[in-house]
Formats: structure tokens, sequence, C-alpha cells
């Protein structure tokens, strides 16, 4: 921890005399935006437990701008429903600074910590309603979101590749023994992604990640957990808004809980198409075990998705989820909107 704080005062220190310009330069507004999420659930196993529901699902206000020449601010607060009310919180707040050096940059502040490619990705980001299994087993219910600082390298080859390390603190509430798992306490990230220009109309992401923490019981005894993946994301574009997307990710969680040492993996694969029209259908696939201890029986389900983006900023979706290990088929419902400058690049 010592060592961080002394690389956060060199950090800053350097800034001033490696920027580039100076502040008295023009810079640029602060655009704000507003996300909202309606969305819905109909489970259609009569035996199912499952409540269904419509509700307000979550609210995002976005405020980004540049506060000094190479260095930006982003701050997320999130409006979300707790228990029958609602409930704000800092989603992401940082810095991000570019004038650090030749291909180096950095981050300091909360954010979604830099794992695979599903984490860093908001709800109207995502391909589809729901988080693969994979995703939700084995990096929590929702997003991994920590405080810290990163540091990010584009490397010197002839295509693009960054490679980006960081350390972070996740403090969760509630019960440890009965919150699910996710990668908590003080974290350490490392993740090296590539994009390899195949052809003309063809791109090839390839990834490496790795996050090393504790599990949610850590303050009580021991829970170490260290969670590493590889992603590989295929886009063939077909017209200036047209393309097929397919998209992997693989996942292994190695965890000691106490005297009980194990592994789990688990994984996604999915197929996107989304037309000049504005239509987009998605299938996947998911099959993960389970990250408790006793393991139980793995999470195989099929998922299928259309949806109708209406505009840039205003869409609505429907998706169909067959859970092939209960039985207990799905349809969840979402409208998307934003209002406002700012609004999430789609994958």
């Amino acid at each position: 921890m010592k060592n961080l704080l002394i690389l956060c005062f060199i950090l800053f220190g350097s800034l001033p005399i490696l920027a580039q310009t100076t502040a008295s330069q023009n810079i640029a507004p602060v655009t704000v935006g507003v996300v909202g999420i309606v969305q819905g659930a109909t489970h259609l196993n009569a035996k199912s437990q499952t409540n269904d529901q419509i509700r307000f699902e979550e609210l995002e206000l976005n405020i980004q701008g540049k506060v000094y020449p190479d260095v930006d601010a982003t701050l997320i607060v999130s409006v979300h429903p707790e228990d029958g009310e609602f409930g704000a919180s800092i989603e992401n707040g940082f810095l991000e600074f570019s004038g650090i050096g030749d291909g180096l940059g950095a981050t300091i502040g909360r954010q979604f910590v830099p794992f695979g490619k599903q984490n860093k990705l908001h709800p109207e980001q995502q391909s589809m309603i729901d988080r693969p299994a994979v995703i939700s087993q084995f990096m929590g219910d929702e997003n991994v979101i920590a405080d810290g600082l990163s540091l990010g390298y584009i490397l010197p080859l002839p295509f693009f590749s960054r490679l980006e390390v960081g350390h972070w603190k996740n403090t969760r509430s509630g019960t440890p023994s009965t919150l699910p798992f996710s990668p908590t306490g003080y974290l350490s990230t490392a993740r090296l992604w590539s994009s390899i220009e195949v052809s003309d109309d063809t791109e090839l992401e390839l990834g490496l990640s790795a996050i090393q923490g504790f599990g949610p019981q850590y303050a009580t005894h021991r829970d170490d957990a260290t969670v590493v993946g590889s992603d590989l994301t295929l886009r063939r574009f077909l017209g200036s808004k047209s393309r097929i997307m397919i998209q992997s990710e693989v996942l292994q969680l190695n965890r000691n809980v106490s005297d009980s040492a194990f592994s789990r993996t688990g994984g996604f694969l999915l197929a996107n198409y989304r037309s000049e029209t504005g239509w987009e259908v998605g299938l996947r696939y998911d099959h993960t075990q389970l990250a408790s201890v006793d393991g139980g029986n793995a999470v195989r389900d099929i998922a299928i998705n259309v949806m109708q983006k209406f505009s840039e900023t205003y869409f609505g979706r429907i998706e169909y989820v067959h859970n092939l290990v209960t039985n207990d088929p799905a349809i969840y419902g979402q409208i998307v909107f934003n209002l406002g400058s700012h609004n999430h690049a789609f994958q």
C-alpha cells in the first residue's frame, strides 16, 4: 500500500511537467446525460418461485469532461431499487490521464475493474438483457466495482495491443455467509488485449485477464480467490451499420475456503447479427460450474434475444432464456432510453 501511495504522488507531481499543453487553453465543455432502463420478466414454469414484475430497473446520471489538458473526469451515479425504495450510489468516479508518456495512461478512482469483456459493460451496452451465467457466478451479481489505480500501456507492436495492471479495494456490504461469490477485499488485476485487422471488413479481438483477491467470507475465515480468463471477439462488418459478431469468454476460478481448495470453470458462446434497419438478433449458450464450496449442478442455459434500435438513444428488446438444468423458461423485456449528450457505445 505504501508503494501505491508513492506511485500516486509521483504521478500527480509529474503531470504538469509532462503535459504538452497548458491549462490556459480552452477545455471542452462538460457533457451530461441520463440513461433510464425499464425492465420486466415473466417465468413460464408454474413451479418457479421467482415473482413476475415490471419495474424501473436503473437510472444512470453521467457527467464527463476535461478538468485539465490530457486529464478527463467521469462521474456516473446509479439510482436503483432497494427493498421497495430507491437508493443511489457512485458507480464510477475517476480521473483518466492520457499525457503521461508515449503510449502510457492511468486512471485513478472508482470504476468497473478491467477484467474480460463483460465486467466493463454497463447494462445498456450488453448484447443481451441478462449477464452470462459464468460472469454472474465468478464475478458476482453485478459488475466488480472498486477504488484504486490502474496503469495502461499500448505496446509497440504492428497491431493494437494494450496491457493494463491495477490495484484496488472492493468493500462489499452484507453478511459474508449469505453474499454471492465475487472477488472482494484488496484486488490486483491484469489484462492484455489486442485488436487485429484480419481484412478490410473483419477484426479480431483477443484478451487475457486475471484478478486476485478474496471471496466474500474473507472477513471471518480464509477465502482466497483468483479468477483467470480468456476472451475472443470476431466482428465482420457487412455495411455501414450491419455486422456479425461472435464472442466467447472462458473463466476459471481457483478458490481456497478454510482448508478446502477447489477450481471451477465456465464460459459462454454468443452469436449476434445487427442489420442496417436497426434490428438485432442474438443467440447465446452458457455452461458453468457454481462458485460455491459444494459446487452443485452446473448452470446450462440457452438465450435468444431480439432488439429494435429506434434511434441512437432509444431501443427495446425481448429475450427468451431457458435453463436446461431446472427446465425453467423465462421471458425478459427491456426498454432503454438516453437523455442528453452522453451515450454508451454498443458492442
